[in-house]
């Protein structure tokens, strides 16, 4: 073939330039079905590359979005990437990544390169409810395509798409109740994110339904991570005789597992002594020794609704508020209280899988069963 451009393609086909075009760009069902299949076998013969940046320029879409999240390597997250990314490929996109580590100078950054390589809208897990907030309204402002995950933006009219996570600690904290423990330690997660303050509002409202009133003493813990989880135990267990406790709520599967290290090693056993509830259904859950009983969020499912939401922002060419506001899912407290603006927010509800990691108080678990 004399070039790689879509004019010679469209000259040894002897077909006009636009029947090329439209294979090219998704309207193959304009034309006939064999010269479709014509100069679909000449496109690949040919090893054409089309230009992505020219093909921008001209049809101001990329067709390649950002997914910008605190780690890739957090299971939490890289479901939600997996199903983000299988729904943008539903649709014919490509994702751009990156991770901030919870930095908002990165976010900020890479929300710049991204759109000067001319991503046509972004995911974005904030790194803090409070956190730079007039980066989003600028966002906003210039009508860019963008769906907060996970976390909303304060003041931030925004689409969001996340849990009800005031209901994520009342699963768990009722679960424990049901089995008949009242001494329940909640670990939790940094303490001054909002995600933290509305599970242990729901850990509270749990108790509260039952007519009962928590130990504050048994509040403790800052972090998400194993070793939060693990250092938050130790804590417990050096107060353990002032403040007895037969059951933790930990705020991820990952603290969950550190909270359980840390009470075998101090020579409790899982469940019979002490129960532990994880929060989030990470791989890692199903396969602990014992089987963690968690709160699923549903990381996959907020992954794809996170991308449609953006998908329709980008197709709508309006500004983000105007997208994600037809969600079925009962308004949560946090919403009622205006964290975030329920009209334009998509909330996931979590649910309870119970495994062998909890027991009922003063039940012996046969040892094949926590094992």
């Amino acid at each position: 073939m004399e070039s790689l451009s879509q004019a010679a393609i469209a000259r040894q086909l002897q077909v006009s330039r636009s029947t090329v075009s439209h294979v090219l760009n998704g309207r193959g069902h304009l034309i006939r079905p064999e010269t479709r299949q014509k100069v679909e076998d000449a496109l690949k013969a040919s090893g054409y590359q089309r230009n992505g940046l020219v093909r921008a320029l001209k049809t101001r879409r990329s067709h390649v979005v950002g997914i910008i999240v605190p780690e890739i390597g957090r299971s939490f997250f890289s479901e939600i990437i997996r199903a983000a990314e299988n729904e943008a490929r539903e649709h014919g996109l490509q994702c751009f990544l990156a991770q901030s580590h919870s930095d908002p100078d990165v976010i900020e950054k890479s929300i710049l390169t991204m759109r000067e390589y001319r991503v046509d809208g972004i995911l974005i897990t904030p790194s803090s409810s409070t956190a730079n907030p007039d980066l989003y309204r600028q966002l906003r402002k210039q009508r860019f395509p963008f769906v907060l995950v996970d976390s909303p933006v304060h003041d931030v009219e925004a689409p969001f798409v996340g849990n009800d996570n005031v209901e994520v600690g009342r699963l768990a904290t009722e679960h424990l109740l049901s089995l008949g423990h009242r001494r329940i330690a909640c670990i939790r997660g940094y303490s001054e994110a909002d995600v933290s303050v509305q599970r242990l509002q729901g850990f509270r409202a749990a108790f509260a339904a039952a007519g009962l009133t928590p130990d504050e003493a048994l509040i403790t813990g800052d972090g998400f991570r194993f070793e939060s989880g693990a250092e938050a135990t130790r804590t417990l267990l050096a107060a353990r005789r002032r403040h007895d406790f037969t059951a933790v709520v930990a705020p991820s599967d990952h603290a969950a597992l550190g909270a359980i290290q840390e009470l075998i090693r101090a020579g409790f056993r899982v469940p019979d002594d002490i129960s532990v509830v994880g929060c989030a259904n990470v791989d890692i859950a199903a396969m602990s020794n014992p089987p963690l009983t968690t709160v699923d969020q549903k990381p996959g499912e907020i992954g794809t609704r996170a991308m449609r939401a953006l998908i329709e922002c980008i197709e709508r060419q309006t500004t983000p508020e105007a997208v994600a506001s037809g969600s079925s899912a009962p308004k949560p407290a946090a919403a009622r209280a205006g964290t975030a603006p329920a009209a334009v927010s998509i909330f996931v509800q979590p649910s309870l899988l119970v495994r062998q990691s909890t027991a009922a108080l003063g039940a012996t678990v046969p040892a094949s069963a926590s094992r």
